[in-house]
């Protein structure tokens, strides 16, 4: 019987393995996930800056309801300290994104006829649920 050839599978890196969520970058320590989040985040920051003035102007006069208001801040708080907790390798960041979610979500009517900033929470309550997504998929590859 004739021995099949030694094909040096040893050496080969399984690229499946390498693409997997949730395993850490060598060169940084962080999640793969963290600077796609970060990123999305650094964006909802920067919408959120140039509409703060016509919040505040709906919240002044009175178009903006108090509880829309403070579940907005909520979740904008819950929204920065998630992006903050995955780039540290916390485990608690898909709990603060998923609140992130759930205020975002009890907000969004009260947005109702604000198209403007009304797409910018929609796109915080996304981006929040993308999150928790993110590391929840990350948890069951690890």
């Amino acid at each position: 019987m004739s021995e099949l050839p030694q094909t040096g599978t040893d050496d080969v890196v399984n690229p499946v393995n390498e693409q997997l969520p949730g395993i850490q970058s060598k060169a940084t320590g962080l999640p793969e996930t963290a600077p796609v989040v970060l990123m999305f985040i650094v964006a909802h920051l920067v919408l959120t800056g140039l509409n703060f003035p016509y919040y505040f102007e709906l919240f002044r006069t009175g178009q903006l309801a108090t509880t829309t208001a403070m579940l907005t801040m909520f979740g904008w708080i819950l929204l920065y300290l998630g992006g903050i907790q995955n780039a540290r390798k916390s485990k608690s960041s898909g709990t603060l994104w998923m609140l992130a979610t759930v205020f975002f979500a009890m907000s969004l009517p009260g947005w109702r006829m604000m198209q403007t900033p009304g797409s910018v929470v929609l796109f915080g309550c996304l981006l929040a649920l993308a999150g928790w997504w993110a590391v929840r998929q990350t948890k069951k590859t690890v």
